[in-house]
């Protein structure tokens, strides 16, 4: 599993963990400037299930993390619909136990809903408003990704293939 998170100017961060967990790497990516808010919204969940409309006039980063409990089967995912598709933005299932955590973009004056099956426990649901709008709310889902790659001799659903068409974004 991967981990990738925006942290505010003159913030830190700590992880923790549990268990056995042999740590691959970590890296930074500095940005030109300040592109967040300091002021974060709760995402209102119940359960394990949200549903938040962005309200903002501009795009919104929403951060949530979650443990599963039990030995069922435990699943979390929450959706956005995009100019009439319905895009994934977090997705999550473990027979038994475990943690995880999202981050993604929502669009302003869009709405996500997220689905809770078992025993999910949200841990922290949040959202910062960007400083300036960066996505459209009724731009189409781009369907250009290859996964898993199908010419692979042995197609594995980690391998994907993408080519960003776009010269301006």
């Amino acid at each position: 599993r991967s981990c990738y998170f925006i942290l505010p100017a003159g913030s830190e961060f700590q992880c923790q963990s549990q268990g056995t967990f042999h740590f691959i790497g970590a890296h930074t990516a500095p940005l030109a400037g300040s592109i967040l808010s300091t002021e974060g919204k709760p995402v209102p969940c119940s359960g394990g299930s949200c549903t938040f409309t962005n309200t903002e006039s501009t795009d919104m980063w929403v951060a949530q993390s979650f443990e599963a409990s039990g030995s069922s089967h435990n699943t979390y995912d929450c959706t956005h619909k995009n100019a009439g598709a319905t895009m994934t933005l977090c997705s999550y299932a473990v027979n038994g136990t475990g943690g995880y955590s999202c981050g993604y973009i929502l669009p302003a004056k869009a709405s996500m809903t997220c689905r809770a099956q078992g025993s999910i426990n949200m841990r922290t649901s949040a959202a910062l408003s960007f400083k300036q709008p960066y996505l459209s709310s009724n731009a189409a889902v781009e369907t250009q990704w290859d996964c898993p790659l199908v010419s692979y001799p042995k197609p594995n659903m980690c391998d994907c293939a993408y080519t960003n068409n776009h010269n301006d974004r």
